[in-house]
């Protein structure tokens, strides 16, 4: 999307239009989340983007959650991964969580091998080969 702030402010009803015209393209954090404020919306049409984000196209969604783990320290995770891969920071804290499904996914995304076990295992052979357990859709 590469707009300038006064073309995207021009044409852009409230909040809710720019999440929906955003998520079109990007995977955000779910709409009622902490995180989705104007100001970090408004991030995703800066050029270059100054925090970390997804494409839709690229995003496994898990499907079981096997290790509980709170928002803050799954945004703590994020980004300590975000800061070893050399990528921005996701521009989030602790007084702005997305939503944890936002999160884990995030994670999956940049490391696939789930390093922290954030999710479910089934054995996919005899030899005790393990398969994360995803929703590709």
């Amino acid at each position: 999307m590469e707009a300038s702030f006064k073309e995207i402010t021009s044409v852009i009803k409230n909040k809710p239009h720019l999440y929906s015209l955003l998520s079109s393209e990007y995977y955000l954090p779910d709409p009622s989340s902490k995180a989705i404020t104007k100001e970090y919306l408004i991030k995703y049409s800066e050029e270059p983007i100054p925090i970390f984000v997804m494409k839709n196209t690229n995003v496994i969604h898990y499907r079981y959650t096997y290790r509980n783990y709170s928002s803050a320290e799954l945004l703590e995770l994020l980004e300590a991964k975000l800061k070893i891969l050399g990528q921005k920071p996701t521009g989030l804290d602790a007084t702005c969580l997305p939503d944890q499904d936002w999160l884990r996914n995030a994670l999956l995304h940049l490391d696939p091998k789930d390093p922290h076990n954030l999710f479910k295992r089934e054995k996919i052979n005899e030899e005790d080969d393990i398969k994360l357990v995803v929703n590709e859709t």
